[in-house]
């Protein structure tokens, strides 16, 4: 078997090597979601923050930025 394996060119260190990758990669979505998510639930709550006028300039009410502030983060 260990021979077979080393006449075929290490298959079985090409195939670690691909779970690795998609492993890694996986990892680097969760957590990029994961800093979407924070950015997007911090962002919102800076919305409660905003003065009348602040909230004017960008152009929302009140009642607008408490609705956005109230979803939840993985919401858009």
């Amino acid at each position: 078997m260990i021979a077979s394996t080393v006449a075929r060119g290490h298959s079985g260190s090409s195939l670690i090597d691909s779970v690795l990758v998609r492993a890694f990669a996986l990892r680097k979505a969760v957590l990029v979601r994961l800093a979407e998510w924070q950015q997007r639930s911090a962002g919102r709550r800076e919305l409660l923050n905003l003065t009348e006028r602040d909230l004017r300039d960008i152009g929302i009410s009140r009642s607008e930025a408490e609705a956005e502030a109230n979803k939840p983060f993985w919401e858009v």
